[in-house]
C-alpha cells in the first residue's frame, strides 16, 4: 500500500507524486482525486489533496466537473482541494457553488469558503440564507457567519427572527437564530 510507505512530511515523496501526475496527465490526476476518499490516513489524504492543488496550477475546472452526480466523499475531496487553491478563480468557483442544485454541495461550499474570503461574499451568503430551502444549509450559514463574527449578522438575524415565516422553522433552527442573535446583535 503506497499510502503507508509515504511519509507526508517527506519532500521527496511529494516530488515523486507530482512527477507521476505530471507524466500521467489529467487521467492520472483525476484518478488520484477520485481515490483520495479511499485513503484511510487523514494526514496522507491531506498530503494528496495538497499535491493535487499543486498539480492543478490554479486551474480549478477539473475539481468542479461532475459534482452534481458525484457521491459525497468524492465531492467533498474536490471541494477541499478547491478551497485550498489560493486564487480568485478557485474562490469564485467555490462561492458559485452556493447556488448548486444539490444541498450537500451548498453546505460544503459554506463550510469551506476560506475565512479571508467570507466578508467579501457576505451579501451572497445573506441572500443564500434568505432563499435556502434546506435547514441544514441555513444552519451552516448561520454557524459559519457567527464563528467568523461577521458584524452584519445581527441585523440579518433580526430580520429573519421577525419574519412572518419564522414560526415555521424547526425548534433547533429557531434556538440557533435566537442564541446567535443574542451573541452578536441583541435587540435593536
Amino acid at each position: 500500500d503506497y499510502a503507508r510507505a509515504v511519509d507526508p512530511e517527506d519532500s521527496q515523496a511529494a516530488r515523486s507524486i507530482e512527477r507521476v501526475i505530471e507524466l500521467g496527465g489529467q487521467a492520472v490526476l483525476t484518478g488520484i482525486i477520485d481515490h483520495i476518499p479511499d485513503v484511510a490516513d487523514p494526514q496522507f489524504r491531506r498530503f494528496l489533496i495538497q499535491r493535487v492543488v499543486t498539480a492543478l496550477k490554479g486551474e480549478p475546472q477539473l475539481l468542479t466537473e461532475g459534482l452534481r452526480s458525484m457521491e459525497s466523499g468524492r465531492m467533498r475531496i474536490r471541494l477541499e482541494a478547491l478551497a485550498r487553491m489560493d486564487n480568485f478563480v478557485a474562490r469564485d468557483q467555490l462561492t458559485s457553488l452556493l447556488e448548486h442544485p444539490v444541498a450537500e454541495v451548498r453546505a460544503a461550499a459554506v463550510e469551506l469558503i476560506p475565512s479571508a474570503h467570507l466578508r467579501g461574499v457576505f451579501k451572497r451568503l445573506a441572500q443564500r440564507l434568505a432563499d435556502e430551502p434546506e435547514e441544514t444549509v441555513r444552519r451552516g450559514i448561520i454557524q459559519r457567519m457567527d464563528h467568523e463574527r461577521l458584524p452584519a449578522l445581527g441585523p440579518l438575524l433580526r430580520r429573519m427572527a421577525t419574519a412572518e415565516s419564522f414560526h415555521r422553522r424547526s425548534e433547533e433552527e429557531k434556538r440557533q437564530v435566537l442564541a446567535t442573535l443574542g451573541r452578536c446583535g441583541g435587540p435593536e
